[in-house]
């Protein structure tokens, strides 16, 4: 049992140094991987934040609560779109670049999210 015990601490502690750092990524792909984790990270506190404020609303201000996602989300995702097609005519047309893109996307998801907590902290 100990020996199952220290070969699946041994295992955990393992994943940790091939984690990528992302105060110091290196190449492309840690870049990536840091942009899209941070991504990550903002849309669920989004959604954590939406879900709580949602329980607090009335059925109306529910509904206009929805409806103001919904545009926002389809704005979101229409600018992110228009930058990875002006960045492509410009010749510069990579993964980076749609990451550069999301990188965006997560500066309004944290901005959106910052809203929304401002409200629910209102009521």
């Amino acid at each position: 049992m100990k020996s199952l015990k220290f070969a699946l601490l041994t295992f955990v502690l393992s994943l940790n140094l091939f984690a990528t750092n992302c105060n110091n990524p290196m190449g492309r792909d840690e870049i990536n991987e840091c942009i899209y984790s941070e991504y990550e990270k903002a849309d669920k506190k989004l959604n954590l934040t939406y879900g709580q404020l949602m329980k607090k609303l009335n059925p109306d201000m529910k509904a206009n609560l929805k409806k103001s996602q919904k545009a926002w989300l389809q704005f979101v995702d229409t600018e992110r779109e228009i930058e990875e097609s002006i960045e492509c005519l410009s010749g510069n047309c990579s993964n980076i670049v749609t990451f550069g893109t999301l990188e965006t996307k997560t500066r309004r998801v944290i901005e959106r999210e910052k809203e929304l907590r401002q409200h629910l902290d209102s009521l």
